[in-house]
């Protein structure tokens, strides 16, 4: 083998560890547009559902709200009705309408604190999620950074054989490539 041929032997196996390593590239691009792809459709179905559920909790709160509107104002006629006896009437009204503020604003703040929990619940698992996703990258990236594991295997002899007859081998490159 004359110094062209080594030169272009070794070039040969060059280029194909960059073929190879440009075809993984290739396969782990695929792979992360896959799966960026596949989280923003889960994403987005989860944000379905969750409107979902949401627009049923609050057309149920809709429907159930005249209901309760009329019996408070019923009964809160009827204990200022039963309280006038001992109060007056002006009075019996003035304590039961600070009675249902007080109500309304301790079930107000109940609601505000639990759609503060939620929200902190719902951000909390975005934060678990999304450094599971750092960690991923990281160890990809780490996978990426590393060299290639050398193969154990020999490099193989050239076949000099000859089939019956004289006719050159099938494994023998023709004579006249060089």
């Amino acid at each position: 083998m004359d110094g062209h041929e080594h030169a272009r032997a070794e070039m040969d196996g060059r280029s194909s560890r960059m073929g190879g390593l440009l075809a993984d590239l290739g396969k782990l691009a695929r792979a992360t547009g896959a799966l960026i792809r596949d989280h923003a459709i889960l994403a987005r179905e989860e944000a379905r559902q969750t409107g979902k559920r949401t627009a049923i909790d609050v057309s149920m709160g809709v429907v159930a709200l005249p209901f309760a509107l009329t019996a408070l104002i019923m009964l809160s006629v009827a204990l200022a009705v039963g309280l006038s006896r001992w109060l007056g009437v002006g009075w019996a009204f003035f304590v039961v309408g600070l009675l249902d503020l007080a109500i309304a604003g301790l079930l107000g703040l109940y609601a505000a604190l639990r759609l503060r929990q939620e929200r902190e619940r719902t951000m909390a698992l975005t934060r678990e999620e999304l450094e599971r996703d750092r960690q991923m990258a990281r160890n990809l990236f780490r996978r990426l950074a590393a060299p290639p594991p050398r193969a154990q295997l020999r490099p193989h002899e050239p076949l000099t054989r000859r089939a019956p007859g004289g006719e050159i081998h099938a494994a023998e490159p023709p004579a006249d490539l060089h």
